[in-house]
C-alpha cells in the first residue's frame, strides 16, 4: 500500500462476467467528484465518479477476477476517503 495510507480495509468482492459494475460498498460522504485510483501488478488505472453524499462507489467492471487490488479514493477536497487505503479482493463467480 502507498505511504499515505494511514489505514487498510480489506474489501471482499464477487464479480461474475456478466457485471458492469463492481459494488465495493463503501459510502461516500460528500457531494462532488471523487478520483479513485486503482492498482493491480504495478500499474495503475484512474477514474473520476460524480457522486452525491450517501452514494456506494461502484467501479466499471475490469477489475481481475481472484486477485487483489489496491484502492484509493480522494474526495473533493483531495482528501484521502475515511483515512483509508483499500485491499480489494475480487472474487470470480462463475453464472
Amino acid at each position: 500500500m502507498p505511504c499515505d495510507c494511514p489505514n487498510i480495509e480489506c474489501i471482499e468482492v464477487y464479480v461474475s462476467a456478466c457485471d458492469t459494475g463492481v459494488d465495493t460498498g463503501i459510502v461516500v460522504d460528500a457531494d462532488g467528484n471523487y478520483f479513485v485510483r486503482l492498482k493491480f501488478n504495478h500499474a495503475f488505472k484512474t477514474y473520476t465518479f460524480a457522486l452525491d453524499s450517501g452514494d456506494t462507489l461502484i467501479l466499471p467492471n475490469d477489475v481481475n477476477g481472484n486477485y487483489v487490488h489496491e484502492l484509493q479514493v480522494y474526495k473533493p477536497d483531495n482528501t484521502l476517503l475515511n483515512n483509508t487505503c483499500y485491499s480489494l479482493k475480487v472474487n470470480t463467480v462463475i453464472t
